[in-house]
C-alpha cells in the first residue's frame, strides 16, 4: 500500500492550482475515497463539485473560479473564448462566467458543471499555453474561437489588430492557426481567412478602423499593393511615416479625420511633408474619414485613376 500523503503534499498541489485539487489527484497521491470524505466532513476540504475540492481558507477569486471550471471539465481542459480573452487582457471581456474548452468533456451535469464547456473539433498542444498558472488557449486560438461567437466582423478585426500591436500574436502564427482550423462550414472561418489574408498583405497592424476600411477599398484595385505605416526617407533624410505606400508606383496615401487634422497648424505641417515627398518623386493622395466611409465608390474610382496615370508615366 502506498504511504498516505501528508497535508503538506496536498497543500503543495493546491498551491499550484489556486487552492484547488481534484478527487482523482488525491486518489493518485494515495488517498482513498473515505479519506477524502473524512477531510471534507472535518472542513479541511470544501467540495465544489463531485470532482473538485478547495482547500479550506484558500482565497475565492475569479482566477480560482476559472481553475475550478478547468479541473471540473477534465484532463486537458483549458480556459477559452471570452474568459481567455479577459486573461489576455483584451478590451471588452470579463473572466466570468467561466468558459473552458476540453479535449474530452464530460457529459453535461446541471448541478456539478462549474463552467460553460465547449467541445472542440481540434485542440492540439500548439493551441494552449498558461497565464497566471491557468491553462489557456493561445491568443491566436482565442481569436479564432471568438470569431465563431461574435457576429461583428469589424470587432474581430479590431481584436486581431490589438493582439498584433501588443505582440501577443504574429501574422505568421495567426496564418498557421487559421490554415489549420478554418474548414468549410465552421463558424468564423470565413472572416478569419479574410483577416489573415489582409494582414499577410499588410503585416503592420492598422491603427484605426479608418485605415482598415481604406485598405479594404484599395484592395479592389488589382495593380495597387499598399503597405501600412511606412517610414519614408530620401538618403539619410527621414521624410516621415506615411499611412500607406505603394512602392512600385511610389504612391503615398494619407487618411485622417477632419477633427484631428483640421487645425491650421496640422494643415501646414501636412502640406510641408507632402511637398517634401513630392519633391522626392512620390505622388501623394489624401482621403478623409467622410470620403472613406460615406463615398467609398469615389475613393475606389480615384485610386483606379491614380493607378492608371502612374502606370502610364512609368511606361512613357
Amino acid at each position: 500500500m502506498r504511504e498516505r500523503p501528508s497535508n503538506e503534499v496536498i497543500e503543495r498541489l493546491a498551491a499550484a492550482q489556486h487552492g484547488l485539487v481534484t478527487h482523482q489527484q488525491l486518489r493518485a497521491d494515495g488517498l482513498s475515497s473515505s479519506q477524502v470524505n473524512w477531510r471534507v466532513n472535518n472542513g479541511r476540504l470544501i467540495r465544489l463539485s463531485p470532482s473538485v475540492l478547495r482547500i479550506a481558507g484558500a482565497p475565492e477569486t475569479p482566477h480560482a473560479e476559472l481553475m475550478a471550471a478547468v479541473l471540473d471539465a477534465g484532463r486537458g481542459a483549458v480556459v477559452s473564448h471570452e474568459s481567455a480573452a479577459a486573461l489576455w487582457d483584451l478590451p471588452g471581456f470579463e473572466l466570468l462566467p467561466a468558459m473552458v474548452t476540453g479535449r474530452r468533456c464530460r457529459p453535461r451535469r446541471s448541478s456539478a458543471q462549474l463552467g460553460n464547456v465547449a467541445q472542440p473539433l481540434d485542440l492540439s498542444p500548439m493551441h494552449t499555453t498558461s497565464v497566471l498558472d491557468l491553462p489557456v488557449t493561445t491568443p491566436e486560438r482565442t481569436l479564432f474561437d471568438l470569431a465563431g461567437r461574435i457576429r461583428r466582423n469589424d470587432r474581430i478585426a479590431q481584436l486581431v489588430d490589438t493582439c498584433l500591436a501588443r505582440r501577443l500574436v504574429t501574422v505568421e502564427r495567426l496564418g498557421v492557426t487559421v490554415d489549420r482550423l478554418a474548414i468549410r462550414g465552421r463558424t468564423g472561418s470565413a472572416i478569419m481567412r479574410e483577416i489573415a489574408q489582409e494582414r499577410r498583405a499588410s503585416p503592420v497592424p492598422f491603427e484605426s478602423g479608418l485605415e482598415r476600411r481604406f485598405f479594404q477599398l484599395a484592395g479592389q484595385i488589382a495593380s495597387l499593393r499598399f503597405t501600412c505605416q511606412v517610414d519614408v526617407g530620401a538618403g539619410e533624410t527621414w521624410l516621415g511615416r506615411v499611412d500607406f505606400l505603394d512602392r512600385s508606383h511610389r504612391l503615398v496615401v494619407e487618411v485622417g479625420t477632419l477633427l484631428h487634422h483640421g487645425s491650421l497648424t496640422d494643415l501646414r505641417r501636412d502640406e510641408q511633408r507632402h511637398l517634401a515627398l513630392e519633391a522626392e518623386g512620390f505622388t501623394v493622395a489624401t482621403f478623409t474619414d467622410a470620403d472613406v466611409f460615406s463615398r467609398p465608390s469615389d475613393v475606389v474610382a480615384q485610386l483606379n485613376a491614380l493607378a492608371l496615370l502612374l502606370a502610364h508615366r512609368r511606361t512613357a
